[in-house]
């Protein structure tokens, strides 16, 4: 950390230089490590800018979600990120905060839609996916779920090609009683 500062205080470094992948600073700092939060703030203080995409139009604030980095994401959402930016695949920062399975990321980005009336929940990427796709996909996880269901992501919802939420495929991580509750969730909604 203290390499990283000495650099920021040297005013002939350009924290908006991009590398061959388009990717920034931001883009490369280690999101989910210990002080990167710091890290991310000082480069957002020393003037990084934070609309920046690389070369897979992916932004800071996607890439710290996707690490759970709540700390991170805080700190970009307070200099201005934005939240329904998405990327090459039509991912934005919801889709991304479901992938980590980190909770508090995932409630990180849905106070600040609701905070900003962007109703991101409903948001889908490219594919047709939902925010509940994404999480059941890669961490699943009840706790998860549950907040999404919460904040008006449908369980029944179906992807582009068909993909419902509640399909066996998507719920091959989780244990029996993980999918009872599923099953519940699904039988409340369906019956509302």
């Amino acid at each position: 950390m203290a390499i990283i500062e000495r650099l920021l205080e040297d005013s002939s470094i350009d924290v908006n230089l991009k590398d061959v992948e388009g990717a920034s600073l931001l883009h490369r700092a280690p999101y989910g490590k210990p002080e990167c939060g710091s890290i991310v703030t000082k480069l957002l203080e020393k003037g990084a800018k934070v609309l920046v995409a690389n070369s897979k139009n992916q932004s800071p604030l996607q890439l710290a979600c996707r690490a759970g980095d709540v700390e991170s994401v805080r700190a970009l959402l307070t200099y201005g990120a934005n939240i329904l930016h998405m990327d090459n695949k039509g991912l934005n920062a919801l889709h991304y905060a479901a992938r980590s399975g980190n909770l508090e990321t995932l409630l990180c980005v849905l106070e600040a839609s609701e905070k900003d009336s962007l109703n991101i929940a409903k948001s889908r990427d490219k594919a047709g996916r939902n925010a509940l796709h994404h999480a059941l996909t890669e961490y699943p996880d009840m706790e998860l779920v549950e907040l999404l269901v919460k904040r008006g992501v449908r369980l029944m919802a179906a992807s582009a090609n068909g993909c419902y939420s509640k399909e066996p495929t998507l719920l091959q991580g989780m244990s029996k009683g993980e999918h009872l509750s599923i099953c519940l969730l699904v039988a409340t909604e369906t019956s509302s």
